[in-house]
């Protein structure tokens, strides 16, 4: 893992104000293979992407994931 360094972002907010954030960002390196790199590139442009570090104690299985439905049905009823 790399330093972690501090970046700018810049949001509008419901109102229609612009906002600028200071975002922390580390370089991570990860060793995937080509269609995992095409997953990961994809997720990273299009949304937030979160990593955790196991240990030889960690017990994970595998799981389906979860949905923006899931997360906030009520956004989403009226598109039923």
């Amino acid at each position: 893992m790399g330093t972690t360094s501090v970046t700018s972002k810049t949001i509008t907010t419901e109102a229609g104000d612009e906002v600028t954030e200071q975002v922390p960002r580390t370089i991570l390196t990860v060793a995937v293979n080509q269609k995992d790199a095409e997953k990961l590139i994809f997720a990273a442009r299009n949304g937030d992407v979160s990593f955790a570090l196991l240990t030889k104690d960690s017990k994970v299985t595998d799981q389906p994931g979860v949905t923006a439905v899931e997360i906030m049905p009520e956004s989403f009823r009226a598109a039923r």
